[in-house]
């Protein structure tokens, strides 16, 4: 006959240590329940900041660009008045804006797909505007002296605009969503 104390002390021990695996059991599971909400709450502050810099970002390179764009058409504007005698001076200024148009409509293409064949556009706009102002562009020379220069024929900016109109949309609708 089997002895009710052993019997006794193996029950209560097996009792006792299948308790303290549960209570571990809870316990490790509660940590592990604790640090993935942690986690996802981080994961998801992280997404958000992440979702934020990136349309700053975006707002940032489409002011560039239009910030370019509308300098550009300032100084054609400008050069446009009159005889200047450093023409050549604005006319360097003229081409500097439009190369500035181009570098930041090749970052807009890169950080917004969504806007990047207006921004490209626009950039195209300005090169041609340029281009047809540097060729409309008399500058006098007597010798090796420079005497100045004007603009002989008006700049069109009717495509110009319509791109910049163009771009302005698409930025704002990609603002947007």
């Amino acid at each position: 006959m089997p002895d009710f104390s052993v019997v006794t002390t193996v029950i209560s021990t097996t009792g006792a240590l299948v308790g303290a695996l549960g209570v571990v059991a809870v316990t490790h599971r509660a940590n592990a329940r604790r640090e993935e909400t942690q986690f996802r709450r981080e994961e998801t502050q992280f997404n958000r900041q992440w979702k934020e810099q990136r349309t700053e970002a975006r707002r940032q390179v489409y002011a560039d660009l239009l910030g370019a764009a509308n300098q550009l058409k300032v100084e054609v504007e400008i050069a446009g008045q009159r005889h200047w005698r450093d023409m050549n001076v604005r006319l360097a200024t003229i081409q500097q804006h439009a190369v500035s148009a181009g570098l930041h409509a090749s970052r807009v293409a890169l950080l917004s797909p969504e806007t990047a064949e207006a921004a490209l556009s626009l950039a195209s706009a300005a090169r041609l505007l340029t281009a047809a102002v540097a060729k409309r562009t008399n500058l006098g020379y007597q010798g090796e002296q420079f005497l100045g220069g004007e603009i002989t024929h008006p700049a069109d900016f009717a495509e110009f605009d319509e791109c910049i109109k163009r771009f302005s949309d698409a930025a704002a609708q990609d603002l947007r969503t």
